[in-house]
């Protein structure tokens, strides 16, 4: 195990939220999210937004007011991050916080940002209705409904949205349920429209043989990582890669029983979490040059939001922040030095 900092056991439950959306200032601080209420993932209540400070332990509070606890991104020195019915942003360099956008009614959540900060793509879902795709123009302040999805019953739910790296006319969003049966998890939209990629093959008595979930785009934003789970009746099964234009699928790392995979900024490395068993999950670190796919961890975890470890690796590739859970059964927050 290498050598780790822990933050938490303060009386406050802390996560790094989802892992697909960047919460890195720089190599030595990020941003995370903490409540004082153990259902910090269940209740939009009482929920802080604090920068972490690795090299001298300290923790300094941003807002009190975060909606929910996966509700913020960062890009360099700005932390865009949602109220009930605001899109405020936070300036490290004049620590200024502003209201960029208001509403009359909850805004829609889980922000991811282009490479150059200019959009960011927002998705709220209502089982009555659909999930509704939105972004938000950093400059223009101007928020547009993109496009909107719902699927059959028994397995209704598209969500997941994500704004392609790259291009802001592109997205990614997830067919969501039991992916033992779901055979067209991941989509795109862009000018075209909307397809399926990564087609999943049934064999011969019509069982699903690929699961697959939980993904990110590549930096890039050419492709898309994703998790073959271990519930797939065909192996192998692991860390897979989509291309976008091609839809040629790949199974990439087969060594552990993988859940989730972030990619660092260059695309150097992946760092993963092994889907729970019983109370504990483990650390990945994969070296996408040499092939290695490298024991960083042991965490407790459950499998309720957000406990979930959800690893995430800094701008020089040097820590892995991740979600564990103390004895106490309250969330912290590990950052392992590599």
């Amino acid at each position: 195990m290498k050598n780790t900092v822990v933050f938490g056991n303060d009386g406050y439950h802390y996560t790094v939220g989802y892992f697909t959306a960047n919460k890195w200032l720089d190599s030595n601080n990020l941003v995370a999210a903490r409540s004082k209420y153990r259902d910090i993932g269940q209740e939009k209540r009482g929920v802080e937004l604090v920068k972490i400070s690795i090299s001298d332990k300290k923790i300094t509070v941003i807002s009190d007011n975060l909606s929910e606890w996966g509700n913020y991104v960062v890009f360099e020195s700005k932390v865009y991050y949602l109220t009930e019915n605001e899109i405020r942003v936070f300036d490290f360099c004049d620590k200024s916080d502003k209201i960029l956008y208001k509403s009359a009614e909850c805004l829609p959540g889980s922000p991811h940002i282009t490479a150059d900060g200019r959009y960011i793509s927002l998705f709220s879902y209502n089982e009555e209705t659909h999930m509704r795709a939105f972004r938000f123009d950093t400059k223009s302040l101007k928020l547009e409904e993109m496009f909107g999805k719902k699927f059959r019953d028994p397995f209704p739910i598209a969500n997941h949205v994500m704004i392609n790296p790259k291009n802001e006319n592109v997205f990614f969003f997830a067919h969501e349920g039991d992916t033992r049966y779901i055979s067209n998890r991941l989509w795109l939209f862009d000018d075209k429209g909307m397809r399926n990629i990564a087609s999943q093959k049934l064999n011969f008595d019509g069982e699903l043989e690929d699961c697959f979930g939980h993904e990110t785009w590549a930096p890039s934003g050419k492709g898309i990582y994703f998790i073959k789970y271990d519930l797939s009746l065909s192996e192998p099964y692991g860390i897979s890669y989509v291309n976008i234009e091609t839809n040629e699928t790949k199974v990439l790392y087969s060594k552990y029983k993988y859940w989730h995979v972030g990619v660092s900024r260059d695309e150097r490395f992946l760092t993963a979490d092994t889907r729970c068993s019983g109370k504990f999950s483990e650390i990945i670190l994969i070296d996408r040059i040499s092939g290695e796919e490298i024991f960083v961890d042991k965490v407790a975890t459950n499998k309720i939001h957000p406990c979930h470890p959800h690893p995430t690796i800094s701008f020089d590739n040097s820590k892995i922040a991740y979600n564990s859970v103390d004895d106490l059964g309250n969330t912290c927050v590990k950052i392992a030095i590599l």
